[in-house]
């Protein structure tokens, strides 16, 4: 049986790192909201449409399949672990989803193994167990993988829906 999960070592083991650039100092300069999101991007250390990490992966390919995707590619996860976005922002990742039809969304996530968090910035928080074994315990990683998807795949669903009502009626903006 491993050790419980802590805090950043268990985010980075199950969301992934992007490929963090240390600056002299070693003080990651604090970069807007918006434009925190591009670096984000710029910093991917996988194909994120086929993220590297087992449970990024398995959590992307089971989002894709809810949603009815033929292409995966039209679904894209990002680690922000380490970056502007995680550190004065609180996301740990997100999903982005292009609908086919011109629309984009995201979708953010907390991760988190305090079952008490009570404050968070992102849309969707995912609470996991410090002792969940995904070697050991597999059906309950599955459901772990299950709910968070499910979880996902509805916000993003509601989010394209939105947009689209926003764009029919030109009060489009993007998140």
């Amino acid at each position: 049986m491993r050790e419980a999960w802590t805090g950043r070592l268990g985010e980075e083991h199950l969301l992934g790192l992007p490929k963090i650039e240390k600056k002299r100092g070693g003080e990651i300069p604090y970069i807007p909201y918006r434009q925190s999101f591009e670096m984000t991007k710029r910093l991917a250390a996988f194909d994120p449409s086929d993220p590297e990490p087992q449970f990024a992966n398995d959590l992307h390919a089971t989002i894709a399949e809810m949603l009815g995707l033929d292409n995966y590619e039209l679904l894209r996860y990002y680690s922000a672990l380490r970056t502007p976005l995680d550190i004065y922002h609180s996301v740990d990742a997100f999903f982005e989803l292009d609908s086919g039809t011109g629309d984009t969304v995201k979708i953010t996530i907390d991760l988190t193994f305090n079952p008490q968090k009570e404050q968070y910035k992102a849309d969707i928080i995912l609470f996991v167990d410090k002792n969940l074994d995904i070697e050991e315990n597999r059906q309950g990683y599955l459901e772990l993988i299950n709910r968070s998807a499910s979880e996902i795949a509805s916000a993003l669903k509601a989010a394209l829906k939105i947009q689209q009502i926003k764009r029919e009626r030109g009060i489009y903006n993007d998140r």
